[in-house]
């Protein structure tokens, strides 16, 4: 069986044609029906396949965008395949096994963008992104569980895609790989911290750790700190990267010992 992964990765590079001329596009309604549109080039008008006119909104088209966008324009997708004669991408276009696969893509793909916005937060700090990346693989645990039991609840598209059919055993070994081997890459990419260490219980609410677990470098520091009632407001009303950068930074010893750690 061909990989559904690149199968999908063929046909999203297809829609990403659709970006290479855009400033120079003149549209007709009767080429949009079946999937393309001119290009003007040495003032001849030339016939450049798009998929669809919809796409063209979009001046900047991420992969999660792409898979989106060739997910939600199916129909139009079959019309402009079988109006070129692309007999190969069309039957595999709709073939039940590839479009759960399209499916999971964009169930996933929305997963990470969604995970994406959270962790470029104006206020977001690594200590609120380092949980929302343990939440994140702690989801990918999870839906790999449910899919040994065929449970694809968690991926709306793809429920909805199989239906009251059973999920292919094939693309079933394919989706559990890929999840594992997101987990993985996640656990590589974002080192492990020892989330229980008081150092991190620190970074987060000095004012409930222990002096006497902490580094003695800074344990009068930090005891100063705790003593300090008008520190103590500025940690309820200000966000923790506000905090950091006007009180906990006085702390000497403290951006080294955060490198360090």
């Amino acid at each position: 069986m061909k990989n559904q992964f690149e199968c999908a990765k063929l046909l999203c590079l297809t829609v990403k044609r659709c970006k290479m001329a855009a400033k120079k596009r003149k549209f007709s309604e009767d080429y949009i029906k079946f999937g393309f549109t001119f290009i003007e080039k040495d003032e001849l008008q030339l016939p450049q396949s798009v998929i669809c006119m919809k796409v063209l909104k979009v001046r900047w088209l991420s992969k999660g965008n792409m898979l989106a966008r060739l997910y939600e324009l199916q129909e139009e997708v079959i019309i402009f395949l079988e109006f070129k004669e692309k007999h190969d991408l069309l039957t595999m276009f709709k073939d039940d096994t590839f479009q759960c696969m399209l499916a999971y893509l964009n169930d996933l793909f929305g997963a990470l963008n969604e995970l994406n916005l959270k962790i470029q937060g104006r206020n977001d700090t690594i200590i609120s992104n380092y949980d929302y990346i343990q939440r994140f693989i702690a989801k990918l645990q999870l839906w790999n569980k449910k899919l040994s039991s065929e449970n694809v609840i968690s991926f709306s598209r793809l429920f909805e895609a199989i239906k009251n059919n059973k999920l292919d055993a094939n693309l079933k070994a394919d989706i559990k790989t890929h999840l594992q081997a997101l987990e993985d890459e996640f656990r590589r990419y974002y080192r492990d911290i020892d989330s229980e260490s008081p150092i991190w219980h620190m970074t987060r609410n000095p004012y409930v750790v222990d002096m006497l677990q902490l580094p003695e470098e800074v344990q009068e520091e930090f005891l100063e700190m705790k003593a300090d009632s008008s520190m103590k407001d500025d940690f309820h009303l200000l966000t923790w990267r506000n905090f950091g950068s006007k009180d906990c930074l006085l702390i000497r010893n403290l951006p080294l010992l955060l490198y360090e750690y």
